[in-house]
């Protein structure tokens, strides 16, 4: 189904309404759909943002997607499908933590000669409290600052550091970042210093990126 079709726009929260209701997957190609799901809590039934491909590598980039991702998308993931690189939530070496991946295939550790992707932010399931603990690798801390973490710290924020071996390290920044949200509560009241958090590592990652791509 082509939204483009239909005679009239009814906007983006009816159009996220329509496929949560007939269990679609969305895609498109803003992140316009991504904030209604995260930060205003619409439900979904799973997000596909497709960015700075041409309209001719669409289709095959749904395709590739869903290979690769389908088994989360139909369960409510919300993955980001760039040019040169993606993004999305799945299980890595642990069966109780996701990891977010911003594909850093553009950047070489200094330790490496061989670019991958790394991961950067993850979600942790905590069976102690049946709640769950937002996390931050290295590189996270990294692009955020350690400062912003800093700030967080000074307002109350309690985060669980842990060192981190087997994700890389960025010069003296060793240690995963966690806060625990054990209740829903607990996310509505800490979601608008989280959120900014997040969105400072993803600002500072395109940032980042874009200044690289831009140079070659």
């Amino acid at each position: 189904m082509w939204a483009g079709d239909w005679q009239q726009d009814p906007g983006d929260d009816e159009i996220l309404a329509i496929a949560h209701r007939e269990q679609r997957v969305l895609v498109t190609l803003d992140k316009d759909f991504g904030e209604l799901a995260i930060v205003h809590e619409r439900p979904h039934g799973g997000i596909l943002r497709i960015v700075g491909f041409p309209a001719r590598k669409h289709a095959a980039t749904c395709q590739q997607a869903l290979d690769v991702h389908g088994d989360h998308l139909v369960t409510g993931a919300i993955v980001t499908m760039f040019m040169r690189q993606h993004s999305g939530f799945w299980h890595t070496y642990s069966s109780t933590r996701r990891n977010f991946l911003l594909d850093y295939s553009w950047y070489v550790m200094p330790e490496e000669t061989k670019w991958r992707p790394r991961a950067t932010l993850f979600i942790e399931l905590d069976k102690s409290t049946d709640g769950i603990k937002v996390g931050y690798h290295p590189i996270a801390v990294h692009l955020a600052s350690t400062s912003a973490f800093d700030e967080l710290k000074n307002q109350g924020f309690i985060f669980e550091t842990k060192y981190a071996p087997n994700a890389p390290h960025i010069g003296s920044i060793s240690d995963e970042f966690k806060f625990s949200l054990p209740t829903i509560d607990a996310w509505k009241q800490h979601r608008d210093e989280l959120t900014a958090l997040t969105r400072k590592v993803c600002a500072a990652y395109d940032s980042a990126r874009e200044e690289t791509s831009a140079g070659e």
